[in-house]
């Protein structure tokens, strides 16, 4: 059985939520990925823009990764993913189908902004802002695991 870590982020529109970047990290091997997903379904509008300028930088237009390939990696079997916060976890249960997604937050993972930084930064390209970087926040919770795991015993 594999286990990840998941986060990402994207753009809200209507009643959707269109994932932009994707971070995995594969607990066993501390392997991270990430991913930008192409899209054409985001419209260019105010809370586009918004977004792109305040929020996470991400053009619409970058990314090499189509959603139907990530979405088949997500569902390969035998996967347990952690994902944190209540909103994640609804958005990751109607495209993951296949494998179990829990909240981190159920076994005492606290808000981002008090997690300690990792030693080492990860960060993609298009953040200046990390706070909204997802492989930035997927590194500060490998981090926060780590310790819990040495300090608590596995939790996951």
């Amino acid at each position: 059985m594999n286990t990840y870590l998941i986060d990402f982020e994207g753009y809200p529109q209507k009643n959707k939520f269109i994932i932009k970047e994707l971070s995995l990290y594969e607990i066993t091997n501390k392997k991270y990925e990430n991913f930008f997903i192409k899209t054409n379904q985001i419209k260019n509008c105010e809370t586009y823009l918004w977004l792109l300028k305040k929020f996470h930088q991400i053009p619409y237009t970058y990314g090499e990764t189509l959603f139907t390939d990530l979405k088949k990696k997500l569902n390969s079997p035998n996967i347990i993913y952690f994902v944190k916060g209540e909103n994640k976890l609804k958005i990751l249960k109607k495209i993951i189908k296949k494998n179990l997604v829990i909240n981190l937050e159920e076994y005492g993972c606290p808000p981002y902004t008090w997690l300690s930084d990792p030693s080492i930064l990860l960060k993609c390209e298009y953040h200046n802002n990390c706070r909204h970087c997802a492989l930035y926040k997927i590194s500060k919770i490998a981090n926060w695991l780590e310790n819990e795991n040495k300090n608590r015993g596995t939790l996951v």
